[in-house]
């Protein structure tokens, strides 16, 4: 038997661990009036398409850490046979990159939320220019509505940046889990490769042995 040395679900904790903190964070700005706040201040409503992609994104990585976490915990203390079939009939390269395939998934995910933010960061700026064209500033009411007009832009262009930059950093560390996760289960194979290459070598050896005694 080889022996895990890890626990098998340290990294579906270590993911519940990072959910809960970013809630809890969540419900504070909330309270405080942030988060609400955030919302109707951006015009773009990219703030509403960042909040859904991470939520999405979130709910895949958490199948694949659950479920990696179960192959994980099938792998702890099991023979080097017994790990071998984990990954099935696939060679150790194609079982890899299966195991590698979520997490560059998440990676675009984490890129899609900063070009977002970006995205809603330029379409402040065009609200911004498009109230100061054509407006001629005539009295103090006039210059009232400019600066809210202004404001509106501002703000669409500051939080959806700031949206994006939080849904991302959230996502980054969730899938940086997940990518450790999966190296972790291509080593614990890699390991099995090698023990069942030297059972297989070691029986043939035995029966050579037995071969030549006859």
């Amino acid at each position: 038997m080889v022996n895990n040395e890890q626990h098998p679900h340290v990294f579906a904790l270590l993911w519940w661990l990072i959910v809960v903190l970013f809630i809890f964070g969540l419900y504070v700005a909330w309270d405080l009036g942030y988060l609400q706040m955030v919302f109707l201040q951006d015009r773009s409503h990219l703030t509403k398409a960042i909040a859904l992609l991470t939520v999405g994104a979130s709910l895949h990585a958490a199948w694949h850490i659950v479920g990696h976490s179960r192959k994980l915990n099938a792998l702890n203390g099991a023979t080097g046979i017994q790990r071998s079939a984990t990954a099935g009939d696939l060679p150790l390269e194609v079982a890899a990159d299966r195991l590698r395939a979520p997490v560059e998934i998440g990676w675009f995910m984490v890129d899609l939320a900063i070009r977002l933010g970006l995205a809603g960061t330029i379409i402040g700026f065009v609200l911004i220019f498009s109230s100061l064209s054509g407006e001629q500033i005539i009295g103090d009411n006039a210059l009232r509505e400019l600066l809210v007009s202004m404001s509106g832009g501002m703000g669409t262009a500051l939080f959806t940046t700031l949206s994006g930059l939080v849904g991302a950093t959230f996502l980054s560390v969730q899938y940086l889990v997940l990518g450790r996760q999966s190296e972790h289960i291509i080593a614990a194979l890699l390991v099995a490769e090698e023990i069942v290459a030297e059972e297989k070598s070691s029986a043939r050896d035995r029966l050579d042995e037995g071969i030549s005694s006859r």
